[in-house]
């Protein structure tokens, strides 16, 4: 597995400098593990932070049933129960 720093992070969802979206597009492109994708996805999709997603995709590959928080962005999101 690779991890990824949240500037290839920013130049993915931004798009803002085409060498570098480029770069970082064909790298999470490659990645065989879907967390980062599903996690973008979700983000995409949702009203919560990247990072919100990206916790519960690898809680939920590590076998949790859910990930409990306190936000209110993640009330109804798949993984996730509101404390």
């Amino acid at each position: 597995m690779r991890s990824l720093d949240t500037n290839v992070l920013v130049r993915y969802l931004a798009a803002d400098h085409p060498k570098q979206f480029a770069a970082a597009e064909g790298l999470i492109e490659e990645c065989r593990n879907a967390l980062v994708r599903r996690s973008l996805e979700l983000y995409r999709e949702g009203k919560a932070n990247f990072s919100d997603y990206l916790i519960g995709e690898i809680s939920r590959q590590a076998g949790c049933r859910d990930t409990v928080t306190f936000d209110r962005a993640l009330k109804g999101a798949p993984g996730f129960t509101l404390l």
